[in-house]
């Protein structure tokens, strides 16, 4: 029996079945495998997790009748690698899967688990899909059906297209904390890709290299630009409302060099994970970190500059994170704009006049970004939109800064889907 497709499939049931973090459960659950098999294993979890709906949509052409959940998630993984792995020949797929069946006690069900896919096999060049447009693109690429249809009323079906059908790089982007070392040097030492937008970024592929001194930390180009855009000065007091693991204070904080942040977040682990990025960068004097529910009042004072990036949907990152296109529901995005909402007004009471307020999520969803602002905005007379122009490096070109505020989507912008508004209180 392949051990490796074992893992996988005790992996994606467990992710699945207790609704857990897949990178966290990848993390924990491949050691004692080679490079070679955790590369596999991965694949195959993280593609069966993002081609779910498509996946489920196959099965249920041809696997009739109510399915044990075990045999479901058998099922998926062999469809995904007939569908969707190249490299895996559909006669191994099937016949691994069949034999893994007996591994986990569904042995009994064999000759059913082989029949389905095999003609999944047979039928895959001849699938027919839904005529519906927004039903049709929903099961092609995976994404649930409600953010499709949002997706297309918002920017068309030529752009919803593009970003439903958009395959990132599977590189890591490090930035550079040039008060330790030269960007270009680490660059050389790391045969590093420059970065897109930051001389401080750049990428690469494999395991993560130069983090235990702070020389490195991983952050995307699109997540150092919500820090930029802060543009932070020496000896100011700065506001990080929602801050765990930290990623964004300590870019803060190299580029301050001195002064103080406050970071919070309300669970007291994550404030940990604070602690010890600021430890681990060399700016413990600068940060302090906070646990705090900021969605309530908390008597903190004002502050000189105030970041709020605000818990969202997470689709701009869905292509790390496949797990999350399989929560998201209608009352679920309502729930998490309600939050962003009350943070927002809080984050107002923080901001001293003439002081800067910005806000960026990690998602593309309309309602969660420039609605979002525009309703802040409508509420709060005291705040307006402020350029961003001369703070966020080669991402000014062609982008429409100078309005305040910046939508990245992966497919147009070769990062993270991200939202970034900077304002101004009078």
């Amino acid at each position: 029996m392949n051990e490796d497709r074992k893992q996988a499939f005790l992996l994606l049931h467990d992710i699945l079945t207790e609704r857990k973090f897949a990178n966290l459960t990848l993390k924990t659950g491949l050691n004692g495998f080679s490079e070679r098999d955790k590369a596999f294993i991965c694949a195959l979890v993280y593609g069966t997790l993002d081609k779910l709906i498509a996946l489920d949509y196959v099965l249920s052409l041809y696997a009739k009748g109510r399915i044990q959940p075990k045999v479901r998630d058998l099922l998926r993984m062999g469809a995904y690698q007939i569908l969707y792995m190249d490299r895996v020949p559909d006669s191994a797929a099937v016949n691994t899967t069949v034999a893994l069946a007996r591994e986990i006690g569904k042995g009994a069900l064999r000759s059913y688990i082989n029949g389905v896919l095999r003609t999944v096999s047979r039928e895959k060049n001849n699938m027919i899909y839904p005529g519906d447009p927004a039903e049709n693109l929903s099961v092609r690429y995976a994404y649930p059906l409600f953010l499709v249809s949002d997706f297309l009323e918002k920017w068309g079906r030529e752009e919803t297209e593009s970003f439903l059908s958009h395959e990132g790089t599977h590189e890591t982007c490090l930035r550079v904390d040039e008060n330790k070392a030269d960007a270009a040097a680490v660059r050389q030492k790391l045969s590093a890709r420059p970065g897109v937008y930051f001389d401080e970024c750049c990428y690469i592929s494999g395991a993560p290299r130069l983090l235990e001194n702070g020389v490195c930390s991983v952050q995307s180009e699109a997540s150092y630009a919500a820090a930029c855009a802060l543009d932070a000065q020496a000896g100011e007091r700065i506001l990080d409302m929602c801050a765990a693991p930290g990623g964004k204070t300590v870019a803060i904080a190299a580029r301050m060099k001195e002064g103080t942040i406050v970071a919070c977040d309300r669970h007291p682990h994550r404030v940990e994970l604070i602690r010890k990025n600021a430890g681990r960068c060399g700016y413990e004097r600068l940060i302090e970190p906070l646990c705090a529910d900021m969605t309530s009042t908390q008597d903190l004072g004002v502050f000189d500059r105030v970041l709020l990036d605000a818990p969202c949907s997470g689709l701009g990152v869905a292509g790390q994170k496949p797990e999350i296109k399989l929560t998201l529901t209608p009352d679920s995005c309502r729930a998490i704009e309600d939050t962003q909402t009350r943070l927002l007004e809080n984050a107002a009471r923080f901001v001293k006049p003439g002081g800067v307020l910005v806000y960026s999520t990690c998602t593309v969803r309309v309602q969660e970004n420039e609605d979002q602002v525009r309703a802040f905005l409508a509420r709060n007379k005291a705040f307006s939109l402020e350029s961003m122009e001369g703070l966020l490096g080669r991402m000014e070109v062609d982008r429409p800064v100078a309005q305040g505020f910046l939508q990245l989507l992966p497919h147009r912008d070769h990062t993270d889907g991200f939202f970034i508004a900077r304002m101004r209180k009078q």
